[in-house]
């Protein structure tokens, strides 16, 4: 039965009664909450915890020759160097579009005149209130040296676009939110990158 049915007929999933929410801990880059809540199939209780952390945004950009705009990086969760679309937090008050522009500049140098917001995605909905906006740039240019945050040792990468289904299937390209926001720039934005 497609979702569109069941929500029609009722049969989907209803919410969870909040009985109570409780702060736990902070952290540089999230917070942790645990909620109390009530199942509407059977009455029972549980506690989920819940991370808490600000909203992102990841580019997809491709320059004018058609040559998308990566950055390689060392992730210490994984103890090894990944290739990804540029990505990072977006700040209080920022929309979609400018946290993009701003992402794109500070960690490759590039600039672009046209952005677009094609998109949201929920990071991991089963603990995680993040969600990550998808912006497309289709004329990056450099224009300056990146500029990093302390913690990060950035290197821009250009990819041939022909060269992206190949590394993602590869495992080259194995960052959840750029292989999520590459398919998205190319099935949902109505081109490929």
């Amino acid at each position: 039965m497609e979702l569109a049915e069941q929500e029609a007929g009722g049969d989907a999933p209803a919410p969870w009664e909040l009985l109570r929410s409780e702060h736990l801990a902070d952290y540089e880059m999230f917070a942790v909450r645990r909620d109390r809540a009530r199942s509407p199939r059977n009455g029972t209780e549980q506690d989920f915890h819940v991370a808490e952390a600000p909203d992102g945004v990841t580019l997809v950009a491709t320059t004018a020759a058609g040559e998308l705009v990566l950055v390689e990086q060392f992730r210490h969760p994984l103890r090894r160097v990944t290739l990804e679309t540029p990505s990072g937090v977006m700040d209080p008050g920022e929309s979609p579009v400018e946290a993009g522009l701003r992402e794109l500049r500070e960690e490759t140098g590039y600039v672009a005149g046209h952005a677009e917001h094609v998109g949201t995605l929920t990071l991991n909905p089963s603990w995680q209130t993040t969600r990550v906006h998808v912006v497309v740039v289709r004329d990056a240019r450099p224009r300056a040296e990146p500029e990093p945050d302390e913690a990060e040792d950035l290197r821009v990468r250009l990819l041939p676009a022909g060269e992206v289904q190949r590394r993602v299937a590869a495992g080259e390209i194995d960052a959840c939110v750029s292989v999520a926001a590459l398919a998205l720039a190319r099935w949902g934005a109505g081109g490929a990158p």
